[in-house]
């Protein structure tokens, strides 16, 4: 396995952790056709499912429904920062994050982590407090417009709160040295490495990372 650079806190990858808003607008900059600027991000595609799969995927469930979406639902979390008020990412690259959170439906958000730990076969009860941290980086991170079901009310926090990961909550071990030492995150660099070169495809595939020994969380 190919190793990362380190800066002190976390490793870096300067191939994949140019995936982010900054990035891809930069590509653009330099990129002069439409045709090498939808060849890139298609590329940037590839990258970010690679990372996305590779990850420690837990499923949170609300017997309600409660949680919103937006034009950018997914939040990513900055892996050195722990308690913080409801904002918009800052670009952080998809190596350097603590958490990442899609909110699927009204009913379920899939949390990704950097456990080493193979993926839960259970689902978590979600619950109001839950639904509020969710829905608050959820509305913060969007663009445009946020929507919600309708006839429903979903719970919000208050914009000065200042909240935990949901990773930390779910799992109070978890942490950015979890994420330093997550092979599941070295595993994921590289194989973010090798797709990045990949020629693309009509029908591509992604590389799978076999989580199977158990680790501490």
């Amino acid at each position: 396995m190919a190793e990362i650079e380190t800066n002190g806190l976390l490793p870096s990858d300067p191939i994949v952790n140019e995936v982010t808003k900054p990035g891809l607008k930069r590509n653009a900059a330099r990129l002069g056709t439409d045709t090498a600027l939808l060849a890139t991000m298609q590329r940037w595609i590839y990258v970010t499912k690679t990372v996305f799969y590779a990850m420690h995927w837990t499923l949170v469930r609300f017997a309600r429904p409660v949680l919103i979406t937006s034009d950018h639902p997914i939040v990513l979390w900055p892996a050195t920062e722990e308690p913080r008020r409801p904002t918009a990412g800052t670009g952080v690259g998809l190596l350097n994050t603590l958490e990442v959170r899609y909110p699927l439906t009204s009913h379920l958000c899939l949390l990704m982590t950097w456990r080493n730990e193979p993926d839960a076969l259970e689902i978590v009860a979600g619950n109001r407090e839950k639904a509020q941290n969710i829905n608050g980086f959820t509305k913060a991170q969007a663009e445009d417009e946020w929507f919600y079901l309708p006839g429903t009310t979903p719970p919000m926090p208050d914009e000065h709160s200042r909240l935990l990961p949901m990773s930390m909550l779910l799992y109070p071990h978890y942490g950015i040295d979890q994420v330093n030492r997550s092979r599941r995150r070295d595993a994921a660099a590289t194989a973010a490495r090798q797709m990045q070169r990949e020629p693309l495809k009509k029908n591509p595939t992604f590389i799978g990372i076999d989580i199977t020994e158990k680790q501490p969380n």
